[in-house]
Parts: structure tokens; C-alpha cells; sequence
């Protein structure tokens, strides 16, 4: 019988510790996604929470409902981002991200790479995510458990590099996320840029979407309209 590799949420180093909670706190500061909703009214906050739960079931919400008034104040929030391919709702991008996260029987997008590693611990299922290597563009692939942990055997594993963000653009999905992205395990990334263990990202992607986890169960909680 071959052993499977169990899912750990090892701890890391205390340097690396640091890293992640420095980066977690830039990436709050640069993107106040969870304060936006927690200052956002009930009826934005449910919205919020319907366009969510259907990117968890694995479903991408129609560009129709771009036009309803909920959407388009959370539009505006940049907390979510509408197109012509439909509504797409942080970690999950509507358009093509060139990142791959399939869960479940389905694949969607992710906005970028560290959104892509918190999928799985939303959907509460195992993911594989692939994508490819940031400077030669070789194919990689990871899989995260649905408990948002990582196997064991991470040697030959991509990282995750976070660039300068961007000028420019209306959405976070347009200045940052296209600038955090996979890189794999042979190529060296600049020193301009971070570079995160996949192990560090997963961590900082679960911390950061944990808020809607939250949200999600209040709204399913709730009694149904009478």
C-alpha cells in the first residue's frame, strides 16, 4: 500500500512568519477588501455574499446581473468586477487569468496566485491549480487540500512572486493581481520583487479571504423570505 501524503499546516520559521504577516498586512493596506464589507450596508453585504456563493458552487454569475443596483455599488467598492464575461468576485476572475483552479468537476480562474492557493479552503474541497512558471513560462501545477493545507513533498513546488504594483487601471484585479503570479523552482526571480514559499502564499491567501467564510455562513443561516 503506498502512503498518501497528509496535509499539514506546518509553522513555519519565525523569519518566515514575519514575512507572511508583513505581507499580509501590505496586501490589507493596499486592497481593504474585508473593511470595504464590513462598512458596506446589509443589503451590499447579502449581494456580496449571492455573487460569492455561486462562484463557490462553481458557477460564474451572469454579466446580466451587472445591471442590478446591489452590483454595481459593490462594483464600485471594487469589490466586485464586472465584464462581458460575467461578475467576477475576489479570489474568482470571470476572464481569463492565465490561472487555473479546478474543484469539484469545474475550473474556474483565479485573480491571481495567492487567490488561486485560498480556493480551496473557501470551496471546502481539494483543488489543483495550474498555471504557468512567470519568466519561461514553463507549465506548473499544485494541489492545496480543502482544509487550505499543502502535502508534505514541497521541493519541487512553484513560489509565488508579488511585483511592484502597478499604475494605473480601476480594479485591484487591474493594478495588483496581474503582478502576483507563479514561478517555478528553477528560475531566479528579481530582487525587485517579493518571493513567497508556495507554503508562505497559501497562508496569506487564507487570512485574507477568511472574512468570507464568515459571510457565507450568515447567509446561509438566515430564514428564508416569507
Amino acid at each position: 500500500m503506498t502512503d498518501t501524503p497528509t496535509p499539514t499546516h506546518a509553522e513555519p520559521p519565525f523569519n518566515a512568519k514575519t514575512q507572511v504577516l508583513q505581507a499580509l498586512d501590505t496586501l490589507r493596506s493596499l486592497f481593504p477588501l474585508e473593511q470595504r464589507m464590513r462598512n458596506a450596508t446589509p443589503a451590499q453585504r447579502h449581494a456580496y455574499a449571492s455573487i460569492l456563493a455561486t462562484w463557490v458552487e462553481g458557477e460564474t454569475p451572469s454579466a446580466g446581473l451587472g445591471d442590478t443596483a446591489g452590483v454595481q455599488e459593490l462594483a464600485q467598492l471594487d469589490a466586485l468586477v464586472v465584464s462581458a464575461e460575467g461578475i467576477g468576485c475576489y479570489p474568482f476572475s470571470a476572464r481569463d487569468s492565465a490561472i487555473q483552479v479546478t474543484f469539484n468537476g469545474v475550473s474556474v480562474h483565479a485573480m491571481c496566485a495567492i487567490d488561486a492557493l485560498a480556493i480551496a479552503r473557501l470551496v471546502a474541497a481539494e483543488t489543483r491549480v495550474t498555471s504557468v512558471c512567470e519568466v519561461c513560462h514553463t507549465p506548473l501545477a499544485c494541489e492545496v487540500a480543502a482544509n487550505g493545507a499543502l502535502p508534505h513533498d514541497q521541493d519541487q513546488a512553484p513560489r509565488v512572486i508579488w511585483q511592484t504594483k502597478a499604475r494605473g487601471g480601476d480594479h485591484c484585479s487591474q493594478t495588483l493581481c496581474r503582478h502576483i503570479r507563479f514561478i517555478c523552482s528553477a528560475c531566479n526571480a528579481p530582487d525587485t520583487v517579493r518571493l513567497y514559499t508556495l507554503a508562505q502564499a497559501t497562508v496569506i491567501g487564507n487570512a485574507f479571504f477568511s472574512f468570507q467564510r464568515a459571510l457565507l455562513a450568515g447567509m446561509r443561516a438566515e430564514p428564508p423570505s416569507a
